[in-house]
């Protein structure tokens, strides 16, 4: 296991922190590839600490939960909005499929006129958005942000 490697597993088995890591290197230098070819391995085997890891005292790896490295690339983000859709997309696996895609489409176009007939509210975009989600549940996620030197200045400056 390289410096890098053993960093990551103490930052992610750590209780709490307040930092972030950050892998810097040239513009093509694999940092990418290293990140999906060898942490993301790391990061898969590694036990989430919860209650449900422990059964009568005895550890199995029927019953652990491991962490599930997130990427997300940062390459041409205008809003902080279009950021959480796309966290939400990658932890929500079905909203990647053909049926999500055009569930999500379609929601607005299909679920705003029936809750508005129904229950007279009326929903845009970014509020149906933040109806689905949920993202107190990201605990057992390790969120992988790349292209962040190619972040759009309006993200920073919006939020």
């Amino acid at each position: 296991m390289d410096d890098i490697e053993k960093l990551i597993q103490r930052y992610i088995e750590a209780e709490s922190t307040d930092y972030a890591v950050l892998i810097n290197g040239p513009w093509g230098s694999g940092k990418t590839f290293y990140l999906k070819s060898t942490l993301f391995p790391l990061i898969e085997r590694l036990p989430c600490p919860t209650n449900s890891d422990v059964i009568n005292d005895i550890e199995t790896d029927k019953n652990k939960k491991f962490y599930k490295p997130v990427y997300i690339s940062l390459y041409g983000l205008t809003d902080i909005n279009h950021l959480q859709n796309k966290i939400f997309i990658e932890i929500n696996p079905f909203w990647k499929s053909k049926t999500g895609d055009l569930l999500a489409k379609g929601g607005k176009l299909i679920i705003s006129p029936l809750l508005k007939k129904f229950t007279g509210v009326s929903l845009d975009d970014a509020t149906l958005i933040e109806g689905l989600q949920d993202m107190r549940k990201t605990k057992s996620y390790v969120f992988c942000f790349d292209d962040l030197e190619r972040l759009d200045n309006k993200l920073l400056t919006n939020s």
